[in-house]
């Protein structure tokens, strides 16, 4: 059975309680049971997933290192199923760390019969080459791999069972799947170390090797099929990560395969990859959930029925098949965004912000949103998301759409330019007007000709844009935009609050370090080299004395013109007792790569 609904309240970043609501398979639509978890690092997505493994164990104590000792009344985890049971877990009153465990049906009796809900595999998904030699169905692989730490450790040994299983009764379908997905099929199987010991074998040719010499990525794959091929009807598979190692293009067949394997099962994956994201999934019943974390409470947030009908608006377009390619998606990773209409603002204001020496923590939505009008829908869709910092440039023809957008997300910056455009475009299909007068004219009376002018001078000032930018190869702006170019750049700096930070100054520190390098390699050779003038001076100059101890040490002073100065300080003892310390002084030119001098002063002599 599915899950319909997950409550969480006092796990890790969830101190308040937050509700998810996933897809359900309805097994007609590719997608209709696909669940896409995506936020940045640390936003609470794997806490959502190590959620699910402590319900799916039965835990009856839940350690300190995973509650958040910030929420009221401890730990709730609830778990609403489709078929009308749930599950409930709930810190116990008299200490918080304990739980009570309560599994009922639709009817609200208690049900004993507590298997897992769920097949999950965390990030951590290397397996050692002992592997189990018991055979593991689908559902006694969820009995059995409970118990570890979701967040440390790797599968245990049973998904050894898991192949042996493919092995003995479903391995036509596993390579199928297989195939699918790497675009062909390795040459695979089981072998024994011992009577109790199983490793993967893989064949190349004459060369052998076990799983332990595969790439990480090829594992991967190969676990996360485990919990795929052979899944039954309308149960759940999570999967914290599935791009882990994997090649851009087997990441995207493998997403071709969740979409058609989530028609009959439910599937949840936590991602920061744009090949597993599929907006237009959502038609058929998929969610994507974006996690975010304010004040160390995480909060989950998702699109809006209503707002789905805008996905259809944004990204049915043959005019703009990019607005579904990896750039756009690449928006589900990002926090401050800029929009603008199309690929030519992008460049022009990526030109112009370095041309005023203006690096923007904002990212720019793909290739553009395919014109002003589609800025709408996708807002709609962002909003919901809850994306709080969003940068909107439209030319000045869209006045009254800036208003509207200003009124409905007044958190949003929207700016309307005092251009008509990011730079400057001649009049539409001037150059073909402009033959065609010219052949006309040749059959015309002056009067109709200068008719003919006047009329192409019209078009031509009525029809060309005067932009921002002037000439794109050189960068030339036009100077009566330059304040204006200038105030959108304050304002956006200011309402994203970046920080001026100065890269000369940062890699002038990172310069002198590499060349202090270098200094102290030039003096080591030549204490070497020389060792009577540096580490063994005491020594070489008192040649009638037994010493018998001593110690140094040699520490950079300072720099000036590329000449590096070090002191070194040493000092040895006789058998006596009788001491000499010295302080010897170098200069070390980098540039030539040589000493240039070298001083020696006693600081204490003790001989007799």
């Amino acid at each position: 059975m599915a899950i319909s609904t997950l409550s969480v309240k006092g796990i890790r970043s969830f101190k308040n309680l937050a509700t998810v609501e996933f897809a359900i398979p309805d097994g007609i639509n590719n997608g209709s049971g696909l669940n896409m978890l995506v936020g940045p690092n640390n936003s609470g997505k794997s806490s959502i997933i190590e959620t699910l493994y402590l319900a799916n164990n039965n835990l009856e104590m839940i350690p300190n290192t995973i509650r958040n000792s910030k929420s009221e009344g401890g730990v709730l985890i609830k778990i609403d199923l489709t078929n009308g049971s749930s599950k409930e877990l709930v810190s116990m009153q008299e200490n918080p760390a304990f739980m009570h465990n309560k599994y009922i049906d639709n009817k609200g009796e208690k049900i004993y019969d507590n298997r897992p809900l769920a097949y999950i595999l965390s990030s951590k998904r290397n397996i050692g080459i002992n592997l189990s030699t018991h055979s593991e169905s689908w559902e006694n692989f969820l009995y059995n791999n409970g118990g570890h730490n979701y967040r440390q450790e790797n599968l245990s040994n049973n998904i050894g069972g898991r192949f042996k299983n493919i092995i003995e009764s479903n391995k036509k379908i596993f390579d199928y799947e297989l195939r699918q997905i790497l675009g062909y099929l390795p040459k695979w199987s089981l072998d024994s170390i011992d009577a109790n010991n199983l490793y993967i074998s893989f064949k190349e040719g004459d060369t052998q090797h076990n799983n332990s010499g595969s790439g990480d990525g090829f594992i991967n794959l190969f676990v996360i099929l485990t919990s795929l091929y052979d899944a039954p009807p309308n149960s759940t598979i999570v999967i914290d990560e599935p791009e882990i190692a994997l090649h851009p293009d087997v990441q995207r067949r493998l997403m071709e395969r969740l979409e058609f394997h989530s028609k009959t099962k439910q599937i949840i994956i936590s991602t920061h990859s744009p090949y597993f994201i599929n907006l237009n999934l959502l038609n058929n019943g998929a969610k994507i959930f974006r996690f975010y974390k304010e004040n160390e409470n995480t909060s989950i947030y998702t699109v809006k029925n209503e707002n789905i009908k805008n996905v259809n608006k944004l990204l049915n377009t043959i005019e703009q098949p990019y607005l579904q390619d990896i750039k756009s998606k690449e928006i589900f990773f990002l926090d401050k965004l800029i929009l603008v209409e199309g690929p030519d603002d992008i460049y022009g204001y990526q030109s112009l912000f370095e041309k005023f020496n203006y690096k923007t923590s904002g990212s720019f939505y793909g290739w553009g949103v395919g014109g002003a009008e589609r800025i709408k829908h996708l807002l709609s869709i962002l909003h919901d998301l809850h994306y709080k910092k969003i940068v909107v440039i439209l030319d000045n023809d869209k006045k009254e759409l800036g208003e509207e957008l200003s009124n409905l997300y007044s958190d949003y910056k929207v700016i309307v330019i005092d251009a008509k455009d990011i730079r400057d475009k001649e009049a539409p299909n001037i150059e073909k007007i402009e033959r065609l007068i010219n052949t006309m004219k040749n059959n015309m009376n002056d009067e109709s000709k200068n008719t003919l002018d006047e009329f192409l001078s019209k078009y031509i000032k009525e029809n060309e844009v005067e932009g921002f930018i002037k000439d794109r190869k050189k960068m030339i702006i036009n100077s009566q935009y330059e304040n204006n170019i200038k105030s959108i750049i304050s304002s956006i700096k200011g309402y994203f609050k970046d920080i001026d930070e100065n890269d000369d100054e940062v890699y002038e520190l990172i310069n002198n370090s590499t060349k202090e390098t270098i200094a102290r390699e030039i003096l080591d050779n030549y204490i070497a080299q020389h060792p009577e003038r540096t580490s063994r001076f005491i020594e070489s100059k008192y040649l009638n004395y037994n010493f018998v101890s001593g110690g140094g040490n040699c520490e950079f002073v300072n720099t000036e013109n590329n000449i590096y100065y070090f002191e070194m300080h040493q000092s040895s003892n006789t058998e006596k007792g009788e001491i000499v310390e010295v302080k010897i002084r170098i200069s070390v030119d980098i540039e030539n790569k040589t000493i240039l001098n070298i001083a020696h002063t006693e600081l204490k002599n003790t001989l007799g």
